[in-house]
C-alpha cells in the first residue's frame, strides 16, 4: 500500500511540475528563513550553558535610590565570601573589553581587544575555565600574573610554549605568563582574551571603590529572595561594623542601598534590569514565523487548487472502494512528500544563507557544528510535521469531500461549506505579505537615514583616551572637587 502511494505522490509531483515547483520553492524559501532564526535562537539560548556549575553561579549588582548599578564596591566579594554560609567563593574583576590594549613581546607588539585587566586569585574558583597550559589553582597567584588565551598566545609566541615568559602591558605593566586560557565552545556573556591579576588591588581595595563587578558561586542554589534578603543581611550587618552605626539606621540612612543578584545563564536574555538581547531575537523569531504561515497558506492554496482537477480520479477511487480516509491519507502523503523537497531546498538555502547572517549579526551561527545540533533537528522536525497539518490537512479533506456520483457526471461543485475558511486564508496572507513589505519600506529607509545623515563631526578624527591608574592617581584626583 505504501508503495503504491509513493508511486501516485511521484507522479502527480512530476506531472504537475511547473505547479509543483512554484509550491515547493515557496515553501522552501519560508522553512529557509525560519530555519536560520531557528539556529539563531538555539544560539542565544545556549549563553552561559557550557558548564553545569554555571547553575550556582551569581552575578550581584547594586540598586541605590532605584538606580542600578552593575558594578559595586572593591572587598564586596571577599566579604560575602566569608561572611555568608552558602557562598562557596567569590571573585570581583574589571573588564575592559571596549578598549584596545598594547602588548609587547620584546620588538613584538599588538593590540588586543576584550582584556579582563584586572581580577583576583578567586576567579577559577567561580568561573569553572579550564587552562591548556598551566594550573588553575596557582596561575593568578603571582602579583603580576597574566593568562592568554589560546588566540592572543598564538599572535605573541606562535606555537611555542608561553609558561613563564614576560609581557609588557599598557607599555609600563610587566607581566608573568602563567597559563593559556581554553576558551568555551558555546557563546558566554563573559567574553575575556587575557586575564589579569590586579596589580593596583592593594590601593585599589576600599570601599568607596565603586568600580568592580561581583561574582558569587553557590554551595547550592537557592531561591532568588531567598539569597537577596540573605546576602543583603550579611552587607548591612558588615556595614554595621565598619561605621558603628545601627542596622536601622543602615537601612534608613545608607541611601536606600540593596543588592540583588542574576543567574549567570539568565544576563544575555533575561536580566532583571536593563536592556535584553532577546527581545532582538523574539522579533526575529515572530517575523519568521509569519514568513512560514504565509508560505504554508500559499502551499494550501495551490494545493486546493489542484484538488479541483483531480475530482474525477477522487470520484473513480470512490467507486473502487476506497474510503474517505484513504484519499485523505494518500492527499497528506503527497503533500508531506513536497514538504520534505522543500526541506531539502531549505537546507541548501540555509547553508547559503547562515554565513551572510553570522556577519551582518556578528555571530559564529553553524547547524552542523552546533552543540544543539540534535535539539535543532528535533525543532526543525516538529516545525515540519506542523507545516503537513496546517497546510495538508485542509486540502486533503477538500479532496475527499467530493461526492463520487456527481464528480463523474461532471458536477464539481462542493457547496458553500469551507468558503469562509479559504477566504480567511486569503485574507491572512495578503496581510502577512502587507506587513512584510511595509517593513521592508521602513526598515530600508531607517537604514538609508542612519548611514547618510550628517552627524556633524567626522567620526574618524575622534579619540577615545584612557588614562593609566598612575596618571589618574597622580594628576587627575587633586584636580577633582568631591
Amino acid at each position: 500500500m505504501i508503495k503504491n502511494y509513493i508511486k501516485i505522490a511521484w507522479r502527480n509531483v512530476v506531472k504537475n511540475a511547473t505547479q509543483s515547483s512554484i509550491n515547493v520553492i515557496g515553501l522552501a524559501i519560508g522553512l529557509a528563513s525560519f530555519i536560520v532564526i531557528l539556529i539563531y535562537l538555539n544560539y542565544e539560548l545556549s549563553y552561559d550553558k557550557w558548564d553545569s556549575s554555571l547553575k550556582k553561579v551569581y552575578k550581584v549588582s547594586m540598586k541605590q535610590n532605584d538606580e542600578v548599578q552593575p558594578t559595586t564596591q572593591a572587598p564586596l566579594a571577599s566579604m560575602l565570601a566569608s561572611n555568608h554560609p552558602d557562598i562557596e567563593a567569590a571573585t570581583c574583576i574589571q573588564p575592559d573589553d571596549d578598549f584596545e590594549c598594547l602588548m609587547a613581546v620584546g620588538d613584538k607588539k599588538i593590540y588586543q581587544k576584550g582584556i579582563v585587566t584586572y581580577t583576583d586569585s578567586s576567579f577559577f574558583k567561580v568561573f569553572p575555565y579550564h587552562l591548556t597550559m598551566g594550573d588553575v589553582n596557582t596561575a593568578l597567584l603571582p602579583p603580576n600574573a597574566v593568562i592568554l588565551s589560546e588566540e592572543v598566545s598564538h599572535k605573541l609566541f606562535g606555537n611555542s610554549n608561553p609558561i613563564g615568559k614576560t609581557i609588557r602591558m599598557f607599555s609600563q605593566v610587566e607581566c608573568l605568563v602563567t597559563g593559556v586560557l581554553q576558551e568555551p565552545t558555546s557563546p558566554t556573556h563573559f567574553k575575556t582574551k587575557v586575564l589579569m591579576h590586579d596589580p593596583w588591588w592593594k590601593t585599589n581595595k576600599h570601599w568607596q571603590n565603586f568600580s568592580y563587578l561581583t561574582y558569587i558561586k553557590l554551595k547550592h542554589p537557592l531561591a532568588d529572595q531567598q539569597l537577596e534578603a540573605s546576602i543583603d543581611n550579611v552587607y548591612f550587618r558588615d556595614w554595621v561594623k565598619r561605621t558603628g552605626k545601627s542596622l536601622a539606621t543602615a537601612k534608613r540612612t545608607d541611601f536606600h542601598r540593596s543588592l540583588f543578584t542574576d543567574r549567570v545563564g539568565n544576563l544575555h536574555n533575561f536580566p532583571k534590569y536593563g536592556a535584553s538581547n532577546f527581545k532582538i531575537t523574539l522579533t526575529l523569531l515572530v517575523l519568521a514565523m509569519f514568513l512560514l504561515i504565509a508560505s504554508a497558506i500559499n502551499f494550501s492554496n495551490f494545493s486546493i487548487v489542484r484538488a479541483i482537477t483531480r475530482a474525477r480520479e477522487v470520484g473513480i477511487r470512490k467507486v473502487l472502494g476506497s474510503s474517505r480516509w484513504n484519499i485523505v491519507f494518500q492527499a497528506l502523503f503527497e503533500i508531506s512528500i513536497q514538504c520534505l523537497i522543500g526541506l531539502t531546498l531549505a537546507m541548501v538555502l540555509v547553508s547559503v544563507m547562515l554565513p551572510y547572517f553570522s556577519h551582518s549579526f556578528n555571530v559564529p551561527l553553524s547547524f552542523l557544528g552546533s552543540d544543539n545540533l540534535l535539539s535543532i533537528c528535533l525543532q526543525i522536525g516538529g516545525s515540519l510535521l506542523a507545516i503537513i497539518l496546517v497546510s495538508g490537512l485542509y486540502p486533503a479533506l477538500f479532496l475527499s469531500n467530493f461526492q463520487a456520483a456527481n464528480v463523474l457526471k461532471g458536477d464539481y461543485k462542493t457547496g458553500n461549506k469551507g468558503v469562509f475558511f479559504r477566504n480567511s486564508l486569503l485574507v491572512v496572507q495578503l496581510t502577512l505579505s502587507a506587513l512584510f513589505i511595509t517593513g521592508i519600506i521602513i526598515i530600508n529607509r531607517q537604514l538609508s537615514f542612519m548611514q547618510n545623515k550628517d552627524l556633524g563631526f567626522n567620526p574618524s578624527q575622534v579619540v577615545r583616551i584612557e588614562a593609566g591608574q598612575s596618571t589618574r592617581d597622580d594628576n587627575l584626583l587633586p584636580y577633582v572637587t568631591w
